[in-house]
């Protein structure tokens, strides 16, 4: 396994290369903001002071920046502000909510889902350095749901950062077991993307979590292990630190024989303490347990300013709370002075008011967080509910304008059809009429033609030839009017049948349209289209003789009663003349498909005595008006 000095060196040759290439690039060519900005991601993490100032120079660029490589530029930029411990303000916060709006809106490919996580991490940690903690619960929170965990490409260290910010402020408000479960996430992440660090912060939070639940030992136990396992990779310092943790859980157990080695070993290499010997105000609680433990060892006078120190060194209400306290108790023991004892007591006295006080404040903190939680919870439902009902809208609308537009396509085409119909039928009407006007008129002529000769022929009985002549000539054109008679006499029969056979065709639609209109259509439509297919019930085929009967009574007038078919056999001139396949009607009455077709030919035969050739069976069916 490297060593830790190894591994730095790692770290730098790898970002010496990363610049190189950088400059490599600029010096090449002029690249876009897109290229500038892929470059700037992949040094953020190992150096983000560098990457901060990159970006700070494209600043003026940004006016000629595409909205999405503008989005990725105040990403970045944000990223590179919080990795360089930049207080966040509500100016990166109201940046960070046009970020996440906009990843929230575009579509997600992958790199835009890692984008989308990481904006709404930095807008939870703008509103953490604001001190909204519930805000920023939501964000950290909308960070972790918005990572695809299914992809082995999505930005786990982003993640990690997330749940541990979680973990943080959850700490923050007592809340043991779900801190718990928040650092199990972590060590999870960790583990996946190889921090070792992170995962060993995360084991500590996990004693300091059982130490506050009073599990004492087990708070030790598994302390004892990371310090251990920081001390195998090189982890000096972090080491010592971790001893400092484990003062409070030796002095509570009274194990003073063990404090002495932790106290060197944090005094040593910690890095807390300046060349006076004097510790960071943050850390000053370390006086107090030094200060237990000389008097421990009958060093009063030594502990007596170590508590006194703690007093002076730190704000942190907990540090001097319990220097306070242990300066009561050491002169309470005492024969000293009252004031002496009485600053002591109004000193922790004090501390307790204000500690409670503050306590008081983080308890309605926490309430205010579960608070906003449940009132997100309830916006985040109503939210969803109405999308749905919006899309819901969308979907009706969309179905009625389909409707309105196939029924007014189909309505349409049957209209102009039936207008077709009867302008055809009024021109026909029109030309029957008009021949038959000629054939009268002709006829007439005729008429009054053979009337004047049949005069002519009794008025001259001895008729010269002259005359002779124009009788035959009369008669001539008397056989040419005859013949024009017999002519218009059939163009007026020819015109009678067409005209018959279109009120029959128009008569044969109407029909049509009706049957096509029957309600039992859908449930023969829903026997067919299980599966398997089911026969008709003897229900469903009363039900449909019934209402094939009312709507077309003259099927079953010239069938049953007419020809005398039996009702089996009438069924399948029904379903015959409902245009529905052999094979369908063999499945709907329950018999072979050969059956069905066999069936077809005896019918036709019963009623004409010949067989069916060439379809005359569908057409004596649909003939039926």
């Amino acid at each position: 396994m490297k060593s830790f000095n190894n591994i730095r060196a790692a770290q730098r040759f790898r970002l010496t290369g990363v610049i190189a290439v950088l400059l490599l690039l600029a010096a090449c060519h002029n690249p876009s903001p897109s290229e500038r900005l892929g470059g700037i991601d992949t040094l953020i993490n190992a150096r983000p002071d560098s990457a901060l100032t990159l970006l700070n120079g494209m600043a003026r660029d940004t006016a000629e920046m595409s909205r999405r490589d503008l989005m990725r530029y105040y990403l970045l930029r944000t990223n590179a502000e919080n990795k360089c411990d930049t207080v966040l303000t509500a100016r990166h916060a109201a940046l960070m909510r046009r970020v996440c709006d906009y990843y929230d809106n575009t579509t997600s490919t992958r790199r835009e889902a890692n984008n989308r996580m990481l904006a709404h991490y930095l807008l939870g940690r703008c509103y953490s350095d604001m001190g909204e903690a519930p805000v920023a619960m939501y964000e950290f929170n909308n960070a972790a749901d918005v990572a695809d965990t299914t992809d082995v490409h999505s930005d786990y260290a982003t993640l990690l950062r997330a749940h541990s910010q979680l973990a943080f402020i959850i700490y923050m408000q007592d809340l043991y077991d779900l801190q718990l479960s928040e650092l199990n996430e972590v060590i999870s992440l960790s583990k996946k993307v190889k921090d070792f660090r992170s995962e060993m912060w995360a084991y500590e939070s996990v004693a300091t979590v059982l130490e506050a639940k009073g599990k004492r030992k087990e708070s030790l136990r598994l302390l004892d292990s990371v310090h251990t396992e920081l001390l195998q990779h090189g982890y000096r310092s972090e080491a010592a630190r971790t001893s400092g943790l484990e003062l409070s859980i030796l002095v509570d157990m009274g194990r003073y024989d063990s404090i002495a080695s932790k106290l060197h070993e944090y005094e040593r290499y910690s890095g807390y303490f300046d060349p006076a010997g004097d510790i960071e105000p943050t850390k000053a609680l370390y006086y107090v347990y030094k200060g237990i433990y000389l008097l421990h060892c009958g060093k009063a006078d030594s502990a007596v300013m170590l508590f006194r120190k703690s007093l002076h060194t730190c704000y942190s209400l907990e540090t001097r709370l319990a220097g306070a306290k242990e300066l009561e108790s050491f002169y309470g023991k005492k024969n000293v002075s009252d004031s002496i004892i009485k600053y002591a007591r109004l000193s922790s006295r004090l501390n307790d008011s204000l500690r409670l006080d503050i306590r008081t404040a983080a308890l309605a903190q926490q309430e205010n967080s579960h608070k906003y939680a449940s009132l997100q919870k309830q916006a985040d439902w109503l939210r969803l509910k109405n999308e749905q009902a919006k899309r819901h809208r969308q979907l009706l609308i969309f179905i009625f304008i389909v409707i309105v537009l196939v029924g007014g396509y189909f309505g349409m085409g049957w209209y102009t059809r039936i207008k077709s119909l009867e302008r055809d039928k009024k021109e026909k009407q029109r030309e029957l009429e008009h021949i038959r006007q000629t054939y009268v008129a002709t006829l007439e002529r005729h008429e009054d033609a053979l009337s004047a000769l049949q005069l002519l022929k009794d008025k001259n009985t001895d008729i010269n030839k002259r005359h002779q002549e124009e009788i035959k000539e009369r008669e001539n054109n008397l056989s040419e009017m005859a013949s024009e008679i017999n002519s218009l006499k059939k163009k007026l029969e020819d015109a009678e049948n067409k005209m018959h056979q279109m009120e029959k065709i128009q008569t044969i639609q109407q029909v049509d349209d009706i049957l096509s209109s029957l309600d039992a259509l859908q449930h023969i439509s829903i026997c067919l289209s299980e599966n398997p297919p089911r026969s008709l019930s003897p229900v469903e085929l009363k039900h449909l003789r019934e209402e094939f009967r009312e709507k077309y009574p003259s099927f079953y007038q010239q069938l049953v009663i007419g020809h005398r078919l039996p009702l089996k056999k009438y069924d399948f001139c029904l379903l015959y003349r409902l245009n529905i396949k052999p094979a369908n009607i063999a499945t709907l009455l329950g018999v072979k498909r050969s059956s069905a077709t066999m069936e077809r030919h005896r019918i036709y035969e019963s009623i004409f005595g010949r067989p069916d050739e060439g379809g005359e069976f569908m057409a004596f069916l649909r003939g039926i008006l």
